[in-house]
C-alpha cells in the first residue's frame, strides 16, 4: 500500500486513499473486513463501487483500531435509525466517510463531524434545482460563466452533504432549507455546526467539512 495522504482540519484528522494506488489485497481485506462487509462488497455491479466500499472500511476499521487498541475485525459499528455508523460504547470519537471516483476520505475527530468529497465533473442545469438548492444559491450558480459555473455548484453541494452528515439525519433535512452563500454557522437541536470547503484536496475534487464546536 503507498503512502497516505493526512492532513487535519480544525482539530479534525482527514485521511485521503486512492483505489488506484492503496487497494488492499484479498489477505489484508480478510483479516480488517467482517464477514458482512465481506458480503456486502460482492452485491456492487460494478467493481468500483466495491472497491470505494472495501477501501473506506478497511482504512475506517485501521485508524480505529490504532484507537481503540484493537484488532481491525473486532471493531464493531452500530446504525443509527438514519443508518449512519457509529461507535456504540464510546465517548468521544467520532468518525466520517466520504469517495468520490478515485478517492476515498476518512475523517476522525473527538466531537460530531462529516465530510463529502467530489470528483469534479461537468453539470447541466437540470441538477441545480430547488430540491438541494435555495433560490439565492441557484441564481448565483446560473450566473457564473461555465467554469466558475462548476466550481460554485461543487462548493455549496459539499458544505450541505457535510453539513448533512455531521448531524446525523440523511436526507430527512431538506438542503434547500438552509444557505450556504451567507450561513457558514447552522444551529441544529441546540449544538452549532461550522461549514466550509476544504482547501487542501487532491487536485480534481472539492471537498466539504461541518464541525460541531
Amino acid at each position: 500500500m503507498q503512502e497516505l495522504l493526512y492532513k487535519e482540519v480544525a482539530g479534525i484528522k482527514l485521511i485521503y486513499s486512492s483505489i488506484k494506488k492503496d487497494y488492499p489485497d484479498f489477505y489484508q481485506l480478510a483479516y480488517c473486513l467482517t464477514t458482512e462487509e465481506k458480503k456486502r462488497i460482492q452485491t456492487y455491479a460494478f467493481s468500483e463501487d466495491s472497491m470505494r466500499f472495501g477501501l473506506a472500511r478497511y482504512l475506517l476499521r485501521i485508524e480505529l483500531s490504532k484507537i481503540l487498541n484493537k484488532p481491525p475485525s473486532q471493531v464493531y459499528l452500530s446504525y443509527t435509525k438514519y443508518g449512519k455508523p457509529y461507535l456504540e460504547g464510546y465517548k468521544g470519537i467520532y468518525f466520517s466517510i466520504s469517495h468520490s471516483e478515485e478517492y476515498v476520505l476518512i475523517a476522525l475527530s473527538s466531537s460530531r463531524m462529516g465530510v463529502d468529497i467530489e470528483c469534479i465533473k461537468n453539470i447541466d442545469d437540470t441538477m441545480i434545482n430547488s430540491q438541494f438548492f435555495t433560490k439565492e444559491e441557484i441564481r448565483k450558480i446560473l450566473y457564473e460563466d461555465k467554469t466558475n459555473k462548476i466550481k460554485t455548484f461543487y462548493s455549496i453541494w459539499t458544505q450541505k452533504e457535510a453539513f448533512i452528515k455531521a448531524i446525523g439525519v440523511g436526507m430527512y433535512i431538506e438542503p434547500s432549507t438552509f444557505d450556504m452563500l451567507n450561513e457558514k454557522m447552522i444551529s441544529f437541536e441546540g449544538k452549532k455546526y461550522k461549514i466550509e470547503n476544504i482547501l487542501d484536496i487532491p487536485k480534481g475534487y472539492v471537498g466539504g467539512i461541518s464541525y460541531h464546536i
